[in-house]
């Protein structure tokens, strides 16, 4: 076999170029760079077809990111919701939820979250695809572990 120093250094290179660019491309996910980290939905209290879904949204980027919508697979509708109020608890739907230019979004128990309507079969440790579309309709799904309704995410 003939040997080519220059081929095999060019090979090399691209090999280690590779090897740096591939987890920079699957981190950027899909909306504009959109990162969700520690996403959980919950199996629903028996006898409920309501969850909820908690995450954190990161935006690694320059720009803002809007979320317009989400859904998840084998459910029939999802929200974004915001818990308020210390003495009254209530919770009010959100249309989208922006996350500033370098920054991050939490949805953790008694603050933002999702809300699931019409849930099938969720069964504990399933991942199951969530898909959120921002405001250029852009696209990013994340797998989701599923936890206990009685389990702390």
């Amino acid at each position: 076999m003939w040997f080519s120093p220059l081929r095999d250094r060019r090979q090399v290179t691209n090999f280690f170029l590779g090897l740096i660019a591939f987890p920079l491309l699957v981190g950027c996910g899909g909306a504009d760079g959109l990162v969700i980290q520690d996403g959980v939905l919950k199996t629903p209290v028996p006898g409920q077809d309501k969850s909820v879904g908690y995450m954190t949204l990161i935006n690694p980027t320059a720009d803002v990111i809007e979320i317009t919508a989400v859904q998840v697979a084998g459910v029939r509708a999802v929200e974004m919701h915001e818990t308020t109020g210390t003495e009254v608890r209530r919770m009010r739907r959100l249309n989208s939820v922006v996350i500033p230019a370098g920054e991050q979004v939490m949805f953790v128990t008694g603050g933002k979250h999702l809300m699931l309507f019409g849930v099938g079969d969720l069964q504990q440790d399933q991942a199951v695809a969530v898909t959120f579309t921002d405001s250029k309709q852009q696209q990013v799904t994340q797998q989701f572990r599923v936890i206990g309704f009685d389990q702390t995410p």
